[in-house]
This record gives C-alpha cells, structure tokens and sequence, in this order.
C-alpha cells in the first residue's frame, strides 16, 4: 500500500481466511483471501461481502488464493474447483486481473500453477505481474499499481447467471420484436422516427 492511504480493517467482513480492509480515501475495499482446498470452493462469506460494498457502491479489489485452476487467470486447463469460480466471478460482476502465463505458485519440488488471482469490480490496475526474482514463498510475489482517480465510484453491474437463463423465452421474445420490425425503411423513416 502506497504513502498516504489509510487503511482500516472492517471486522465484520474479516475472519480466519479473509482480510478485509477499507481505503476510504479512494473508495476501495481491499480484500486478501485464501481458500483452503478442503473447503468450499468460494469462501462463503465473500459473496455477502461483496453485496454490502455493492450496497454502499464501494469498489472492491481482491487478492485470491482461490486453490483452483481456470483458463481466466493464465492455468493451461480448469479443474472443477476453477468452475465454480469462473462462475462466481461472472455473476458477480468481477474481472479477473491476472496477465500473462507465468504460475503464481511454485514449490520446491517443481510443481507450478497458477492459483494466486487478483480481481475487481472497477478499481483500475496498470502493470500487473508476477514477480519472477528470490522468493520466500511458494506463493510468487504479484506486483501492480492501482490507477488512482478521484472520482465516486459507480454502481457495480451485477453479474448474470447464463445457466439459470430462460432460454426458451429468450428466443420468443427475440422472435416477437424481430416480427415488429418493419420490412424496409426509407430515407424519411430515418428522420421522422428519431
């Protein structure tokens, strides 16, 4: 965190395996989360989180040790636990930050992956990359500078669940406009209808 940002830590949203921080003089909530393999895939109380600093129209960055592999963060396959989350982040109106195909983790005995991921709701990243020099952990270092502007930030869109989708109806409303539209317009149609 850079000179001059204060951070106070929000104990309510705060447990265990999840740090919750606010920068009020940038609109940001921070959150660190690690997810232990052997829990659920999303940590449960992330999504209620989440909805309170939509509620207050706060921006959100979160640096994720989700412990699961998708395509979206730079792993060359995704596992069942990198499902759930890509679906997580889609119907929360997440982006996913990570840049580039260098593993997040790497431990002594050579294994590689990228787990480590850093998402948004709207606060701007510039220069996000992971770290490639000494490490102290197997968990590589990941490095980017927040784009600062003040300015109030805007109402998250929420994200949209496809597989809930009424498909069917969908297509029948699609269907029903496509049968209102008129067959041909012509050049005055242009100026009289705008």
């Amino acid at each position: 965190v850079g000179k001059g940002i204060d951070l106070k830590l929000l104990t309510d949203y705060t447990d265990e395996d999840m740090c919750v921080a606010t920068a009020d003089s940038m609109g940001i909530w921070l959150i660190s989360l690690y997810c232990d393999i052997r829990e659920d895939e999303v940590h449960p109380k992330l999504a209620m989180t989440l909805r309170e600093a939509g509620r207050k129209y706060v921006r959100v960055l979160i640096n994720a040790d989700t412990n699961a592999h998708s395509i979206l963060w730079g792993s060359p396959t995704t596992n069942p636990r990198g499902d759930e989350w890509e679906d997580f982040v889609l119907n929360e109106g997440l982006e996913v930050v990570n840049q580039g195909d260098v593993p997040t983790f790497e431990n002594e005995r050579g294994h590689k992956s990228h787990i480590d991921v850093t998402l948004t709701n709207g606060v701007e990243i510039d220069l996000w990359h992971v770290y490639e020099g000494p490490m102290i952990s197997d968990h590589r270092e990941i490095r980017y500078e927040l784009v600062y502007a003040d300015e109030p930030a805007e109402k998250p869109v929420p994200g949209l669940n496809w597989r809930k989708c009424n498909w069917k109806a969908y297509e029948d409303n699609v269907r029903k406009t496509y049968e209102r539209l008129p067959r041909s317009i012509k050049k005055g149609d242009l100026t009289t209808r705008a």
